[in-house]
């Protein structure tokens, strides 16, 4: 029996040219007929309608300033929104996707890689720009819910934790549970701020979750339940502890507060 095997590359026209762009963070990015033509991007004989991005094989909507006319001018340019490259090609390097810490960062860089290309018969995917600027009859939300999300790598304090051993120098090939960048806290414990400005009064109580990764796996005669790692949870200045749990070996612990019984003080 036959078949036809994918690769992952079939996105990529080898009859086309590629330009790499190269995004550590997270916001909107403009390339300018300047920019590009350093790089020697051919701007003054493309046709900006069939301008091209693409990231992780998937073609990203961008916004090309002027296209109409087919031409690229020296004051179009090119926007679009990029971002770091996070943990989720990662994710089959564990073969239990549950042991993976999580996937906002990835374990080896948070460089993400975006090709920008022509095409010479396909025109591009684009941004609907929509400047509708009638409010009338529309009401304002009260409020609304953001997310707040803190993780560690080397910039952050963080350090980089092998996963579960097979002795005590020997560990797996593979990616196994817990293994990944991390906070590292031991003894009298780390504390974490989260800003809140602008909480609403009105809105739901905050959500907190919190994701740990014991590190030790003590089993010796005084630790006869095999449980050496103690986590306890608590708000700052007031003290107040939300959670305390005792964890066995790497096992993870997901603390979730599903039901906002927990406001901040």
């Amino acid at each position: 029996m036959a078949y036809a095997q994918t690769y992952g590359n079939e996105w990529i026209n080898f009859n086309q040219d590629y330009y790499k762009i190269k995004i550590g963070k997270e916001g909107i990015y403009k390339l300018n007929y300047s920019t590009l033509n350093a790089i020697g991007f051919p701007v003054s004989s493309v046709n900006p309608k069939n301008i091209q991005l693409f990231i992780n094989g998937q073609e990203q909507p961008i916004l090309v300033t002027g296209e109409a006319d087919s031409k690229f001018d020296n004051t179009d340019y090119i926007e679009f929104y990029g971002t770091y490259n996070d943990g989720k090609l990662d994710a089959p390097l564990y073969p239990n996707a549950s042991e993976q810490p999580h996937q906002y960062m990835s374990l080896y860089s948070d460089t993400a890689t975006y090709f920008l290309t022509v095409s010479a018969t396909i025109a591009g995917k684009r941004v609907a720009v929509n400047n509708d600027t009638n409010y009338a009859g529309k009401t304002a939300d009260p409020y609304f819910m953001y997310e707040q999300v803190n993780w560690y790598d080397a910039k952050k304090g963080g350090s980089f934790w092998d996963g579960y051993g097979f002795s005590a120098e020997g560990f797996h090939s593979e990616y196994t549970e817990g293994e990944g960048w991390s906070l590292t806290s031991s003894g009298g414990g780390s504390s974490i701020t989260f800003s809140t400005p602008y909480l609403s009064s009105i809105g739901p109580n905050p959500y907190i979750e919190v994701l740990a990764h014991p590190r030790g796996n003590n089993v010796s005669a005084y630790d006869l339940d095999g449980f050496n790692n103690g986590l306890e949870l608590s708000f700052q200045p007031s003290g107040k502890v939300i959670e305390q749990k005792r964890v066995k070996g790497l096992s993870r612990y997901l603390f979730q507060d599903v039901n906002r019984q927990h406001k901040v003080d």
